[in-house]
């Protein structure tokens, strides 16, 4: 293998890793519940800065029935409903393993049966207004390497 397809293999491997290196396999979801008001800052309109009593949770987990342990969540939801056991409004905010859809009608919600809306979205944060955003330092790095490597390789007169 010459010389100049082992450098280009080196690069594409590195832009690979790159490409890696931000990827999320976990979600990052608001955490909270208020049931008739009890905790505005779980309510609409949610402003994650004033949300005292929510929890900004970066690699959620959860349990899964009739398993051991918490495995990696993929979704945030957001569940406004009413109860129709106490006819109290219900607002709950956390994480997934399965996609719920957005869905609108009755649906049992743990040992409720509410009367609402289940949204489900699949982004760092969605459950209230925050994206997924790659740090600058994370892409410096490697491609820092990668040029470390090429100059070591190939004499600097040749890069230029």
């Amino acid at each position: 293998m010459s010389l100049n397809m082992k450098i280009l293999l080196g690069v594409l491997f590195e832009l690979y890793l790159i490409c890696q290196f931000g990827k999320v396999h976990t979600i990052g979801c608001f955490i909270c519940f208020s049931r008739n008001g009890s905790n505005p800052n779980c309510e609409d309109p949610f402003h994650p800065g004033f949300s005292t009593n929510s929890t900004y949770t970066e690699r959620c987990k959860v349990p899964k029935r009739n398993h051991i342990g918490e495995f990696p969540a993929h979704f945030c939801i957001k569940v406004i409903g009413t109860s129709y056991n106490t006819n109290e409004k219900v607002v709950i905010r956390r994480c997934t393993t399965a996609t719920m859809d957005n869905q609108c009608g009755n649906f049992q919600f743990e040992d409720d049966l509410l009367h609402g809306c289940v949204l489900t979205c699949d982004l760092d944060g969605c459950n209230s207004s925050k994206s997924l955003q790659y740090s600058f330092l994370s892409l410096l790095l490697p491609v820092s390497l990668s040029i470390a490597t090429l100059r070591s390789i190939i004499p600097w007169q040749m890069i230029t």
